[in-house]
């Protein structure tokens, strides 16, 4: 095996995860439904095989709607905040300067959906009856007498109600020796070979396993930086576009281009001073106050410097060498 290999990877991580977390969200409710039956609906003869059931609804969708839009909400917030994170599915990357912030976003949304869990389970009874009440009135189309004992009981709802805030790092096992599963798969695999084939053949499948992880870390950084350079550009041409029709540059706008400068840089762990060097023009021209209402120069400075901004954003020739300029921060 290529320790070599091993140690750089190692390292690639040890840098990531002292410049952010992974973060992922787990959010389980109570589906409020059945499937739909044959027996449940009054027809005289057999489905054909072309038409398939759905589901009936045990409480009125309105309900579960609100449930499904928090947690919309909560996993928008996290994606808008964070970086996928290739080699582990689901979870997301998300900087140290913005964790904190990501963090209690996230646990105001957790307190949220625990609180709308509560008052779900104090009303569990009234929102069963409304819904057998509504079913009752389609009796004539409906089979509805075997519809209450479809209901849990209120205690094992409550246990299908979740959400977790889970941050957590990865790392490389320090030695690979029988705890290993690819390693035993191996050894297995070429029982009838003498252990020292099967272990470098063991040993060459890890090494190219280690080659995709430091592909794929690569490919992370640089997809960090586009994904961070498309939301500067996003934000930046909205104010140009403002300007462009000769709209007042309000004190709202400069308010919200000041917090996504803060932003950026609190998303900016790998260091892209290209874009950096460019905001702090514009920070410092809306930092001098001018009237956009009335100054001319001024506003035409602006458009200047996002002009500046936004070409240098779209140029991803030098993402390359910005994701080896984060990487050479190693002593490798």
């Amino acid at each position: 095996m290529d320790s070599k290999i091993s140690d750089t990877l190692q390292k690639y991580y040890d840098q990531i995860f002292q410049d952010g977390k992974l973060v992922n969200i787990h959010i389980s409710m109570w589906g409020m439904c059945h499937s739909l039956s044959e027996e449940d609906i009054k027809i005289d003869k057999a489905l054909p095989e072309v038409i398939q059931l759905g589901k009936k609804m045990l409480i009125k969708p309105a309900v579960s709607n609100m449930f499904k839009s928090l947690q919309g909400k909560a996993r928008n917030y996290l994606y808008a905040n964070s970086f996928a994170f290739p080699l582990v599915s689901q979870a997301h990357f998300v900087p140290k300067g913005s964790y904190l912030k990501v963090y209690e976003a996230l646990n105001d949304y957790r307190r949220e959906f625990m609180a709308l869990k509560e008052a779900f389970l104090e009303n569990y009874e009234s929102y069963k009856q409304e819904a057998l009440d509504y079913y009752r009135e389609f009796a004539d189309q409906l089979n509805v007498e075997s519809l209450a004992g479809l209901y849990p009981a209120k205690e094992a709802v409550a246990e299908k109600f979740a959400f977790e805030i889970v941050s957590f790092e990865i790392k490389l096992p320090t030695e690979f020796g029988s705890t290993d599963i690819h390693r035993e798969v191996a050894l297995e695999t070429a029982a009838k070979q003498a252990e020292a084939s099967a272990t470098a053949s063991y040993n060459a499948e890890y090494a190219e396993r280690l080659d995709t992880h430091m592909s794929k870390v690569n490919q992370f950084v640089n997809d960090v930086i586009g994904t961070i350079r498309s939301k500067v550009v996003e934000h930046c041409s909205l104010v140009l576009k403002k300007i462009g029709k000769n709209e007042v540059v309000t004190d709202k706008s400069i308010s919200l281009l000041l917090g996504q400068i803060n932003d950026f840089r609190k998303m900016n762990f790998v260091g892209d001073n290209v874009i950096e060097t460019e905001l702090n023009k514009i920070e410092q021209l809306l930092h001098k106050g001018p009237d956009f209402s009335k100054d001319k120069d001024a506003v035409q400075e602006l458009k200047t410097n996002l002009s500046g901004l936004i070409d240098e954003a779209k140029n991803i020739t030098d993402v390359a060498s910005l994701s080896g300029q984060y990487f050479r921060k190693l002593s490798i």
